[in-house]
Formats: structure tokens, sequence, C-alpha cells
């Protein structure tokens, strides 16, 4: 998303870096977030390396996973949806320093610049969609770029998405929880 955003405006991708992006470090062992707390950036690992646990809301540990310099993202459906509840716990195993977006400022800068304003827009609502047809039970905190790539090409109209058509009732529940997207609040989401 950030490289075609680029593509598209630099000066809207100068605004996001000067505004919109600020850093923090971890010290190993340092817990970023934990389950059910509300994500407040998306992040971008910039050094160090960090274990993600997805935790059930029973407390039961379902999976633990990497999360790497330059392949991985933190918490994106902060970006685009007003409230996005952590569902896992990260945690550094070294040294970590990230780049956190915050989203309001990210919507603002975005809207700023109409033809960003559309193409953010336009992702959002197949990023949204593709939430809402995810179970609960696949959704993750973490993006893995190397899993992903084909994905992302998808919500920025690349190529087709297709929808689980099986999922319907999940599809309504989660529908539910994300009824509010964040570019509504910024005016990057509304329509």
């Amino acid at each position: 998303f950030f490289e075609h955003l680029n593509e598209l405006s630099r000066v809207t991708m100068s605004r996001v870096a000067n505004l919109c992006i600020v850093r923090k470090a971890l010290a190993r062992e340092d817990t970023l977030f934990h389950p059910s707390e509300e994500a407040t950036h998306m992040y971008i690992v910039a050094l160090g390396r960090l274990k993600y646990v997805r935790i059930e809301r029973c407390g039961t540990e379902l999976g633990t996973e990497a999360v790497d310099k330059g392949e991985d993202w933190i918490a994106e459906p902060v970006l685009w949806i007003v409230s996005w509840p952590h569902i896992g716990r990260l945690t550094a195993m070294s040294e970590s320093d990230f780049l956190c977006v915050s989203p309001r400022a990210f919507g603002e800068v975005v809207a700023l610049n109409p033809s960003a304003y559309v193409f953010a827009q336009s992702y959002c609502r197949n990023f949204v969609t593709w939430l809402c047809s995810t179970s609960p039970e696949e959704l993750s905190d973490i993006s893995q770029g190397e899993l992903i790539g084909n994905r992302i090409r998808c919500f920025m109209g690349q190529e087709s998405l297709p929808v689980k058509s099986e999922m319907t009732d999940s599809v309504s529940k989660t529908k539910a929880m994300f009824s509010k997207t964040r570019l509504t609040g910024s005016r990057i989401f509304s329509g």
C-alpha cells in the first residue's frame, strides 16, 4: 500500500512520513501489546525480532509466530476501522524499533490529496470487505508480507479477490463488529 501511495503522490507520502509516524523502541522481552487492548497505531518493524502469540478470549494460546524486520507489519486494521482490539501478545525477542503510524493523522493527511484519497478509499473498502469475510479464528494482528502479497494487490484493484461464500454467518457477525470504518471519521472511508 505505502509503496503504491508513494508512486501515486510523493507529497502525500512525505506528509505521512513527517506527520503520521513516530518511532518506538522496545528492550528485549518488553511487550508491545496484550490481547483485548485497543490498538492505537499500525506498526512497522524497523529493527529486531519479535514473538507474536495469538490468544483466545478464554486465555488459551493458539499459536506463535516470528515477526521480522522488513517483511511483517502489525495491526493494519487500525488504519481502516475505528476500533481494533488486539487478539494476541507481541513481545520483543531482541532490542526492537518500530515505525508507529497514527491512524487519525494518516486519515487526515491522505484526505488532503484527491488521488491519494480515492486510492485509500478503494483499498479500505476492499480491506474491510476481506476483514468481514474472514472468520474470527483466522484473524491476526500480524500481516506477513510474504504470505499476503497477492491479497494486498487485490485490495489495490490489481487482481480480483474471491470472497468465501460459505462464511455468511461469520460475515454478518464480523460486519457488526466492524460497522464503522476509520475513514468515515476522517472523510477517507465514507461512501
